[in-house]
């Protein structure tokens, strides 16, 4: 966590790949290829609650995409 413009930050970060292919194509993308992607997700607040925290890491780390 940092403390930015008297703002507090906390962010996640995960990996994962997919694969898919591009049928019709032609050339080497036609056949069934990966690619890997990176997400980070980071919040933003004013405050920290009562026990110092912007946000349950453990909440925020289990579903990104709802803290």
């Amino acid at each position: 966590m940092r403390v930015w413009r008297d703002m507090f930050q906390v962010s996640v970060e995960e990996s994962f790949s997919a694969g898919h292919a591009l049928r019709g194509y032609r050339g080497k993308c036609e056949n069934v290829h990966g690619h890997n992607y990176r997400v980070r997700v980071t919040l933003e607040g004013p405050q920290l609650d009562s026990i110092g925290l912007l946000v349950d890491f453990t909440q925020l780390k289990s579903n990104p995409s709802r803290p």
